[in-house]
């Protein structure tokens, strides 16, 4: 019996199960990198996809806010399902009116919708959903529904997209 090749198999076996941890713990780090970069092209894609609809709203009719029998302005609805490292999503309220501001795994970033419209939180007011003076923030991560509609006050000249 030939048994010269004996004490080289578990060697060999030894060196497969060494090769196959380190190319199992090089998988796990490239998936914990990779998580945050998901994260971000998922927010980004989602604001970039609602500002396209929001710029939209602008094409059509607005409420007009001194008619207290005006129709409801051009309007939609929109989910937006935010991961978990999602620090805040704001409408408005930073430099610029018109801009959606958000944060993702530390990282903030803006897109702006038009410098001309103000991004408001919706008020209720009688029947009808009004900009009040306060802009909406979406904090954390989750699903939420937004109604944006586009509404115009004609007194003040000013155009609004407001979010309830």
């Amino acid at each position: 019996m030939d048994d010269r090749g004996v004490d080289s198999l578990p060697l060999a076996l030894a060196a497969s199960l060494m090769i196959l941890a380190a190319i199992v713990a090089l998988a796990a780090l490239g998936l914990r990198e990779a998580g945050p970069m998901v994260s971000t092209a998922s927010v980004d894609g989602q604001i970039q996809e609602m500002a396209n609809g929001c710029r939209a709203l602008l094409v059509g009719s607005p409420r007009d806010l001194l008619d207290p029998a005006s129709p409801a302005g051009a309007s939609m609805e929109i989910t937006l399902s935010l991961p978990r490292d999602t620090g805040y999503v704001s409408f408005g309220g930073g430099e610029a009116e018109g801009t959606v501001y958000y944060e993702v795994h530390g990282n903030r970033k803006a897109v702006v919708i038009d410098r001309g419209v103000k991004l408001r939180e919706g008020a209720k007011k009688g029947g009808t959903i009004v900009p009040s003076r306060g802009h909406r923030v979406l904090e954390g991560g989750g699903e939420y529904e937004l109604t944006i509609e586009y509404e115009y006050d004609r007194g003040l000249g000013e155009r609004y997209l407001v979010i309830y």
